[in-house]
């Protein structure tokens, strides 16, 4: 009986065992990472957001005929222009992926549409004719869309992240329309003339691709993507020519100005993707791969960092009161010339900093709120034509200036109010509201020289000042599981901020043959911006 008992516990000992390896094998197996993860063909769509710059190169060369000028009647003029565009960027993708161990290389097509274009205007001046002309350039550059093929080297972590570099070929469609006009009145020549040429065009350019991003498989067959994308295209040239009547005081005659204008952009974007693989089977006896979840994912306190793009625009309006005395006044009014110029003016650069919060769960819903601290790069510096509104005595054409502007968003802080819903424990939507409050510096200096019949003068006006301005936030996002306690997310905010108000003024003196004089200016700039951001955020959750 004794032997009995202890045979009957031997075997018992021993099936249980081989139970528990069986057990153990099979949960082995079937949280086992999949090795096929990311490979096989694949199809989907991107959305994000592009800004680029293009080298502008505008010669311009007129010939004057029918009067007795210096120079044989030839005045090159030539205009160099850095130009910047920006605008939303998204279209579909295709592509295949080959597995060689935790390696992968593959190649992609992308059918991309964008709205990124941009207009700029700048001032120019005929260096034949100092002083006494005025012109502008106007450029206005457009990307309509472009096909990409490329090639996709990667490595895969632990199944579920595939860090990759991106090199291929780009062909984009580019739209350009450049127009040059300038106004010389020069009594002295005697001469007088307006000129003007318009060159616009369309053509593909090729250009070479580069770049890099990181994708994460978030479902058995989703891939949720992040990349970067640079291109350098080709230049291309684009011509026309015009006619211009002259009118002079020593007879009359025709200007032929014929301009060439030549392209070259280079253009970036910042994506995400989502793609489904068709063919994606896991190898028997094995699961596809999962994220980590847990029954309260995303609750809790957070810490972490944000990295992303910011793209702003303000209202620059700008009032300058000349109160000319000591002189005759001109137009035989009471010497007062105010002047009144409204600017759009774009800024964007980079956008980081430090986000702290709290969420709590209700079942599928989460409320919380969190607080940031971000530094921008974020700015711009530009320039435009003016000439004064009254001629009278002093000739409106005889009137040269520019109002150059330099905006610098510095920093900002934030508080926001976060309502979301959590899908399959590791996707969470989410929606913001929240108080901004940025530092902005404004520098805004006007100039502009008078000179024409016994009266001339030249006058400038420089404006600056720094100031924290609050303002409404908004915005939307999604957050990953990424792992046990790591959040990965995607976001959208945009800030409409309070509106501020600089002066300065400025003392002039006035040479006339009628008399010496002071000229008085006095600036007002209101400043009122608008900033959005496109980030990436990485937390932890304690």
């Amino acid at each position: 009986m004794k032997k009995l008992a202890l045979l009957t516990l031997a075997l018992s000992t021993t099936l249980t065992t081989s139970i528990q390896a069986k057990e153990a094998n099979s949960a082995s197996a079937s949280t086992a990472p999949c090795p096929l993860a990311f490979a096989g063909f694949s199809f989907g769509g991107t959305v994000g957001y592009g800004i680029g710059n293009a080298t502008v190169n505008n010669t311009t060369s007129s010939v004057v005929t029918g009067n007795t000028l210096k120079n044989n009647g030839q005045y090159p003029y030539t205009a160099t222009s850095k130009v910047g565009f920006s605008g939303v960027d998204g279209g579909l993708i295709a592509g295949y992926l080959q597995r060689f161990n935790n390696w992968g290389a593959g190649a992609d097509f992308l059918a991309n549409w964008t709205s990124a274009g941009a207009t700029d205007n700048t001032s120019n001046s005929n260096p034949w004719f100092p002083n006494v002309e005025t012109g502008t350039d106007a450029i206005h550059i457009k990307l309509k869309n472009s096909l990409q093929v490329r090639g996709v080297f990667s490595y895969v972590i632990s199944e579920l992240v595939m860090p990759k570099i991106i090199l291929g070929w780009d062909n984009s469609d580019y739209n350009l329309a450049y127009q040059t006009s300038s106004n010389v009145n020069a009594p002295a020549e005697p001469f007088f003339y307006n000129s003007s040429t318009s060159t616009t065009g369309s053509k593909r350019l090729n250009g070479l691709l580069w770049g890099a991003g990181v994708d994460f498989l978030v479902a058995e067959s989703i891939i949720f993507g992040l990349e970067y994308t640079g291109v350098q295209s080709q230049k291309v040239t684009f011509t026309s020519s015009a006619n211009s009547s002259i009118s002079a005081g020593s007879g009359g005659g025709n200007t032929v100005s014929t301009s060439s204008v030549s392209l070259r952009p280079q253009y970036n974007t910042f994506k995400a993707t989502l793609k489904y693989i068709p063919a994606f089977t896991a190898p028997m006896g094995k699961a596809a791969p999962t994220l980590y979840s847990r029954q309260n994912a995303f609750q809790g306190f957070t810490l972490g960092g944000t990295l992303g793009y910011g793209i702003g625009k303000a209202s620059v309006s700008h009032t300058t009161s000349s109160v000319i005395t000591g002189n005759n006044p001109i137009d035989g009014g009471d010497g007062q010339y105010p002047y009144t110029a409204n600017s759009k003016v774009g800024f964007s650069g980079v956008d980081g900093g430090l986000i702290a919060g709290y969420l709590q769960r209700f079942n599928n819903w989460g409320a919380g709120v969190d607080f940031l601290a971000n530094w921008t790069s974020a700015g711009a510096t530009g320039n435009t034509s003016h000439s004064i509104p009254y001629d009278g005595a002093v000739s409106k054409n005889s009137s040269v200036g520019a109002n150059s502007y330099k905006i610098d968003l510095k920093n900002s802080l934030q508080v926001r109010g976060v309502l979301s819903y959590v899908i399959s424990q590791f996707v969470m939507p989410k929606i913001m509201l929240g108080w901004d409050n940025s530092a902005y510096r404004l520098t805004y200096q006007t100039t502009y020289n008078i000179d024409d019949g016994p009266f001339s003068y030249n006058s400038s006006t420089s404006t600056t000042g720094s100031k924290r301005l609050n303002g409404l936030l908004w915005g939307a996002g999604i957050d990953f599981l990424v792992a046990q306690n790591v959040i990965f997310g995607l976001e959208y905010t945009g800030v409409q901020s309070q509106k501020v108000i600089f002066t300065s003024s400025a003392n002039n003196p006035i040479s006339a043959t009628v008399g010496g004089g002071t000229n008085t200016n006095t600036s007002s700039v209101s400043l009122q911006p608008q900033y959005n951001t496109f980030k990436g955020t990485l937390k932890y959750i304690f």
